[in-house]
């Protein structure tokens, strides 16, 4: 393991160590709260610097990282409705995106940075979007599908399987 792969492990288990503390803290998180966090990783991490964190009115996001703005912004509605666990592994997820370059996305470099921040390497956020269809496949009674494709591919077996019906 190189020289540079040692720095980052040890930075990354120090920025771990807030995260943690920040999971553990009493009372509800906000953008407050992300922000001192946020702040902290700043001073751990080089690449943070010049970034910031904001709130939009975005409905189909929890999160997202904007390289040329350097920006990680988040959903206000994260707030009213996730849980604490849920909103940190948004701001982990972030965070991740912004420590690595564009061409990186949710790729393995991503996925590696993401586990080391102590991230659950989600790439989407199901909550937002609303079950469109639902189909039957061989390995299970019932399987929703969040996207107008059809037909789709089970995420249990792998089965191409046709949709059924429309949820209205």
């Amino acid at each position: 393991m190189s020289l540079a792969a040692k720095d980052f492990i040890t930075l990354c288990t120090k920025a771990r160590a807030l995260i943690k503390r920040a999971k553990r803290a009493s009372g509800p998180l906000g953008i407050e709260q992300l922000q001192k966090l946020f702040n902290s990783l700043k001073l751990i991490f080089n690449k943070l610097r010049g970034w910031r964190l904001q709130v939009k009115d975005m409905r189909k996001l929890g999160g997202v990282a904007s390289y040329d703005k350097k920006t990680i912004s988040f959903s206000k509605f994260i707030f009213k409705r996730w849980s604490k666990q849920e909103i940190i592994n948004i701001f982990i997820h972030e965070v991740a995106h912004a420590l690595l370059t564009y061409e990186h996305q949710h790729d393995e470099a991503w996925r590696i940075t993401d586990r080391f921040l102590g991230g659950s390497t989600k790439v989407y956020c199901p909550i937002f979007y609303k079950p469109h269809y639902f189909f039957d496949c061989k390995c299970s009674a019932y399987r929703l599908a969040y996207g107008p494709s059809k037909p789709v591919v089970c995420s249990d077996c792998g089965a191409l399987e046709r949709i059924r019906n429309h949820i209205n």
